[in-house]
């Protein structure tokens, strides 16, 4: 059963040496901080692995799991984020921090995802 932090939308991720688009069904998950997606469409976008990352499962269970640097595309927003190399029957998930670097937030009772504003923590900017 989802959470009400948890609802689908589209996600387009983006090969890194180009070729064409994959647009996948993501989950989003306020429970996961980055964005997941099984081994086999790590392999598929072909970014290189930045680095290995650990993992803490819902269960409690620890692992470690590739990560890579991809841009992605959700709801008219690019970014470039995160994405982590999960095991072959994990679900895609769009995870909080890829929300948060499009710019976009949850609207929980509609179940969908809604444009943000960002709050400075500087109290005055200075502009030329």
């Amino acid at each position: 059963m989802r959470s009400m932090g948890q609802f689908g939308v589209v996600v387009t991720f983006f090969p890194c040496a180009g070729g064409e688009p994959l647009r996948l069904e993501a989950l989003v998950d306020t429970g996961s901080a980055y964005t997941i997606v099984p081994r086999s469409i790590f392999q598929t976008l072909g970014c290189a692995t930045s680095r290995s990352q650990r993992v803490r499962l819902a269960d409690g269970r620890g692992d470690e799991w590739p990560l890579a640097l991809v841009e992605v595309e959700c709801e008219g927003r690019r970014t470039v984020t995160p994405v982590l190399g999960a095991p072959p029957d994990a679900s895609v998930l769009l995870g909080v921090v890829t929300l948060e670097e499009l710019g976009l937030g949850i609207d929980p009772v509609s179940r969908r995802l809604v444009p943000v504003e960002f709050y400075q923590a500087a109290a005055h900017v200075v502009t030329a």
